[in-house]
């Protein structure tokens, strides 16, 4: 269904009758629906974007839906679609609307500047008063630092207002590492197997074009990417020239070029399952089966691109790291992998894997090339 915008102009109180979705994408969502006083039993259709004229404050709120009915976003329309677009980044975007709006809803009887402090988001230019000000028509500008955080600056008569933001994927997601992990466990439950992707779509979506001719070693061509944290991690793909033309390659008895070619584009011939251990908060952790297709299908969904390195191969399996970098948001999924060697030659066992989730990028280091697949036996949890 395309993106639908429902103008209202009624007061808050008529329009929260008409306001409400089957469930919300954070908790956070959910107090502030609450604190709105937006809890009709009545549903907005999926990808439905609604706004309440003089909902808080005099201002405009801006509520929408995401492809599963729920609401996935609250907050001042502080962004024209197109300017969010020209922006390339729309979760960052997403979170300045709802966190002004969070400021203004005292969700825990905190003033703006107490929240503002707590958060370590900062007034570099400008005023805290400034902030109601903002509207979509405000020029606006976004500068990232790598790793650290968001300068958001907007041009008002009064002056220049710039923000710092951390580069805190739990602030700008709207949920803490606990609830992360959760949203993450049935976001892959609702993830479907993704369906067959031609040559040049699984390239794209390594982030590759397809060569015009190989010039190889026996046919077959690296496509260099980059490297990640180190040489040794890397998005290179290696492709084949056969007398059907260009593919993927793919041969058992080189499991490290096969192998990482799989592990980057998901691209086997068939749905390969995944034992996956996800390591919770709290010394926990949790497992769940799913397939590579599926678990990649959701990082692509999040924005992420893919590297991979071995760590080691013996005659039995190959042992390597999957990074999911999401820079936008500035986090990564790190999943460590044990993929026996048999599944080259047709075999059914399972991929073995451990996932480290949304750890910012300020805290990935190589350490988690070189830990081990074990997961914690002590306090592993079966559902």
């Amino acid at each position: 269904m395309s993106l639908r915008s429902i103008i209202i102009t009624a007061a808050l109180s008529v329009a929260a009758s008409t306001c409400a979705a089957a469930g919300f994408g954070t908790p956070v969502l959910s107090s502030m629906a609450e604190a709105m006083r937006l809890t009709s039993v009545a549903t907005l259709p999926a990808d439905t974007t609604m706004l309440l004229s003089g909902a808080v404050n005099g201002r405009t709120v801006k509520v929408r839906t995401d492809s599963n009915g729920s609401i996935g976003h609250i907050g001042y329309p502080l962004f024209s679609p197109e300017v969010a677009k020209a922006l390339h980044n729309p979760r960052l975007t997403d979170f300045v609307e709802r966190y002004l709006l969070q400021l203004d809803l005292r969700l825990n009887d905190i003033s703006p500047a107490r929240q503002m402090d707590a958060d370590q988001v900062v007034i570099i230019d400008g005023e805290l008063p400034m902030l109601s000000s903002l509207t979509e028509e405000t020029p606006v500008s976004i500068r990232k630092i790598a790793r650290r955080s968001f300068m958001i600056s907007w041009q008002l008569p009064a002056g220049n207002l710039t923000l710092s933001v951390p580069a805190d994927c739990q602030l700008l997601l709207g949920a803490n590492a606990p609830q992360l992990e959760e949203m993450l466990i049935a976001s892959l439950a609702r993830t479907h197997e993704p369906a067959p992707r031609d040559f040049s779509q699984l390239l794209a979506d390594t982030g590759h074009t397809p060569p015009v001719a190989l010039a190889g070693n026996n046919g077959t061509v690296i496509l260099e990417g980059n490297p990640y944290l180190s040489d040794l991690i890397r998005s290179d793909i290696y492709i084949a020239d056969t007398p059907e033309g260009m593919r993927l390659y793919a041969n058992p008895a080189n499991p490290s070029r096969t192998i990482p070619n799989i592990m980057l584009t998901g691209e086997a011939g068939r749905p390969l399952q995944v034992e996956l251990t996800v390591d919770r908060y709290g010394h926990r952790s949790e497992r769940i089966d799913t397939t590579l297709g599926k678990f990649l299908s959701f990082c692509r969904t999040e924005g992420c691109e893919f590297y991979f390195g071995i760590k080691a191969i013996d005659k039995e399996k190959l042992s390597g790291t999957l990074f999911a970098l999401n820079n936008d948001m500035a986090y990564n999924h790190v999943l460590s992998v044990e993929f026996p060697l048999s599944i080259l030659q047709g075999a059914t066992h399972p991929i073995k894997a451990v996932l480290y989730a949304y750890i910012p990028l300020q805290n990935v280091t190589e350490r988690f090339f070189n830990q081990s697949i074990s997961p914690k036996p002590q306090t592993e949890k079966q559902e």
